[in-house]
This record gives structure tokens, sequence and C-alpha cells, in this order.
């Protein structure tokens, strides 16, 4: 939780976007079988849902999230599986859930990033 109010803070006192990692797993060198994979998504969805909730309890519920505008996401995050989303002004403030590929962590992040850079990657 303090990365996102760190991100908040950041984004209101106008300092350019951030993104933070809150945790990781670590390298998968030869990036697993699935079954492997599917155990690993499971344990980051559970803690991802951990910092989310502990993210509400300061935040309130978050305008947005990977199930309700999986297409704007995808816009300027496309490597989120999941996300949840503050509007702050002209900011939008986020916890993620990412994973890049299959030899890349798993991470869960947090940040920010400005209306204008979103219509810039549209």
């Amino acid at each position: 939780i303090e990365q996102v109010v760190a991100a908040c803070d950041a984004a209101a006192a106008g300092a350019s976007g951030e993104r933070r990692v809150v945790d990781a797993s670590a390298w998968r060198e030869n990036g697993g079988d699935e079954d492997e994979l599917e155990e690993l998504y499971e344990v980051w969805n559970e803690r991802f849902a951990a910092e989310l909730d502990a993210c509400r309890g300061v935040l309130g519920a978050p305008s947005y999230d990977d199930e309700s505008a999986r297409e704007d996401v995808d816009v300027w995050y496309a490597e989120a599986m999941r996300i949840a989303c503050w509007r702050r002004d002209a900011r939008i403030v986020y916890l993620a859930l990412e994973h890049a590929d299959r030899a890349t962590p798993i991470a869960i992040t947090a940040g920010w990033i400005g209306d204008d850079e979103i219509e810039r990657l549209r």
C-alpha cells in the first residue's frame, strides 16, 4: 500500500509518471511448464488481491479495473494481467499484476500515468 500511496503523492505533486515494483517473483529461465505457471498465477493473484484490499481501504473503490475496461487498459499497460485504477485529477493511479512473458518475473506494480500519456499511446 505504501507504494500506491507514494504514487498518489507523486501524481498530486505533478511529478512525471512512474512505476514501482511492489513485489516480484524470480526470473524463470526456462519459462516452466503450464502446470507450474498456473500454480504461480494462483499464488500471485492471491497476493495481488491482498494488496488490492489494502488499497481499497485507503483509496476507496477503484474507478475501473481489468474486468470493466480491458480495452482501455491494454492501450497503456498490455502486460497487466490484473489492474485496479483510481482517477486522481488528470491522472490514473494503479495497482497491477503483470507478466510480460514466460521467462520474466511476475510482478505487482504500483504507479501512475497521465491522461495525456494515455492519449499519446492510442
